[in-house]
């Protein structure tokens, strides 16, 4: 027969695992709140994450489209001065093409001669000071860079009837020829100095408006006589192309450089030279293109001069530089020493 008192020591054991279950329960319960809250920092955090990473994505968008406004409104005034110069560069030519243009009616105007062609614009930029010519003066450049007039080597080129024209057109017919401007470009040209331009490149002779006067008889004879003489023309010296440059009839102060050590200069070329009036480095060093192509022709080596780089040595030599070949130019050499007229021969 069952009796109460005989289960009366399970009552504890039952309340002990109740309240173990509802410990376990509050656990868990407690357990998975804390798990709640965390899950819910996490996604606030990625929340705020993706909402600063959202907002550096705009700032840099707004930023990127600043410098793309301001490149362009840049780019933009750039192309406007560009656009500028080149119309500014192209009415200044349309300029300086009519006033060509307009050059056989000033001609015909200006009495005889011939109007000597001139240039749109100084070679490389840089026009020769032709001041140094005795005779002219400020206002005489400016007549002559109007012409399109603006190197010694222009001048050294005027024949008879253009010299004419140019002293019509400046209002002393004569002018020129009595001055001696054709044979002190000459000179200038070739990389001579006359007493005139020594004078006024080291400061003794003072430039202004008085230069642009006519000389007096004693200022011509003084002028004559202190021009060296020119070498004399030689045989068939018209029938090669280019132009023969300015020589003179002996060495400035009695003693001509040693050509020879140009490379592709021996002695028979140097004596060639000497007899054309060529005695110093900065002559060579001073010849133009037309001045080269004579040479070449007049010594039998047509384009031996710039394969060689005579000019290139001879302007070194000149500043006191030793000349030495490119590296691109290998001197083939020769070995007649009695006749330099094959290439490389040094």
């Amino acid at each position: 027969m069952f009796v109460v008192t005989d289960w009366i020591w399970l009552i504890p054991a039952l309340i002990a695992i109740v309240g173990l279950v509802a410990f376990v329960q509050l656990r868990n319960t407690r357990a998975r709140a804390q798990a709640e809250v965390a899950r819910a920092g996490e996604e606030a955090s990625r929340a705020l994450s993706a909402r600063a990473a959202e907002d550096a994505r705009l700032v840099a968008e707004a930023t990127a489209a600043e410098d793309a406004r301001r490149a362009a409104e840049a780019k933009a005034a750039e192309d406007a001065r560009s656009a500028a110069k080149a119309k500014a560069a192209e009415d200044a030519r349309r300029a300086a093409e009519a006033k060509a243009a307009k050059g056989p009616a000033v001609a015909a105007a200006s009495g005889p001669g011939k109007k000597p062609e001139g240039i749109a614009a100084p070679l490389a930029d840089k026009a020769d000071d032709l001041k140094l010519i005795k005779g002219i003066g400020p206002k005489n450049e400016k007549i002559c860079n109007d012409l399109g007039v603006y190197h010694f080597s222009q001048i050294a080129d005027w024949v008879p009837d253009e010299a004419i024209w140019i002293g019509h057109h400046i209002a002393l017919p004569g002018r020129i020829e009595r001055e001696h401007w054709i044979a002190q470009a000459q000179l200038l040209a070739s990389g001579a100095d006359t007493e005139h331009s020594a004078g006024v490149k080291s400061g003794a002779i003072r430039i202004d408006a008085s230069a642009d006067a006519p000389l007096n008889d004693a200022q011509v004879k003084k002028l004559a006589d202190s021009l060296p003489q020119r070498a004399a023309a030689v045989e068939g010296e018209s029938q090669h192309d280019g132009r023969r440059p300015y020589g003179l009839a002996a060495p400035r102060g009695g003693a001509g450089d040693d050509l020879k050590r140009i490379r592709g200069i021996g002695p028979q070329n140097e004596q060639r030279l000497h007899a054309l009036g060529i005695w110093h480095y900065n002559q060579i060093a001073a010849w133009s293109e037309e001045n080269a192509k004579w040479i070449g022709s007049y010594l039998g080596f047509r384009g031996r001069i710039a394969r060689e780089k005579w000019i290139e040595q001879a302007a070194d030599l000149a500043a006191g530089r030793d000349s030495k070949p490119s590296r691109g130019a290998k001197i083939r050499e020769v070995k007649a020493p009695k006749n330099d007229g094959e290439p490389g021969q040094a």
